[in-house]
């Protein structure tokens, strides 16, 4: 399942616009987490239920795909193939031009968070529980208390609706940080970037184990 979502930074994972979430079991969840699926009780909200883990070939697959020490640039050569005049697919590259600001919600209102530069633009690859859920995330507050609450490392808004059916993998190029701040002018190369993983994920899956998966069957 590949589209693009919010990243959710922090001292464990430097996750920045362009970059890629995938869906991996971590913790007690399978790899996506419901956050809005709950109870509202005395004490708070308390969020009940699970989803399904991804199939074992799935989880294979990402696995062999994070011993490869160049993925990055692999990840980069496959979306400047893909999208090479220079006029017509100018947003589907790396937006250069364009600022990565991380603002964070403190007491007194929002500031900048300052991060060191990145050597290079390839983005980097995340892998963890991705929350799902109805209601778009635009604060930096609500995306630091669900971050803490659930131990996500992205948002996104359609795995859920999805995983207990179609067992799947989700796979995220980050557009943004799920804060006030959100537009629409990352979009395109992070859909990009996600698609890359995902034709990079098939290609280390062999069709013989493709054709002994057990057929998708529809409610």
């Amino acid at each position: 399942m590949v589209g693009v979502g919010g990243g959710i930074p922090s001292s464990d994972n430097d996750i920045r616009l362009g970059d890629i979430a995938v869906s991996y079991p971590s913790g007690q969840s399978g790899g996506v987490i419901q956050y809005d699926l709950g109870k509202e009780e005395d004490g708070g909200f308390r969020r009940t239920g699970s989803l399904n883990s991804p199939p074992t070939l799935l989880l294979t697959a990402v696995a062999s795909l994070r011993a490869i020490p160049s993925l990055r640039e692999e990840l980069t050569a496959l979306v400047n193939a893909a999208f090479s005049n220079p006029y017509d697919d100018e947003d589907r590259r790396f937006p250069s031009n364009e600022p990565d600001v991380l603002f964070e919600q403190t007491y007194f209102g929002e500031k900048v968070v300052k991060r060191k530069p990145r050597e290079s633009n390839h983005p980097k690859c995340f892998y963890g529980n991705l929350g799902s859920g109805n209601r778009v995330i635009k604060s930096a507050d609500v995306r630091r208390r669900l971050a803490k609450e659930e131990g996500v490392i992205a948002f996104e808004m359609e795995a859920a609706g999805l995983m207990n059916s179609f067992n799947c993998i989700a796979i995220r190029g980050i557009c943004d940080y799920a804060d006030s701040h959100k537009h629409k002018k990352w979009q395109p190369y992070a859909a990009a970037v996600a698609a890359a993983f995902a034709k990079r994920l098939l290609s280390v899956i062999s069709t013989q184990a493709v054709e002994h998966l057990e057929p998708v069957k529809s409610k």
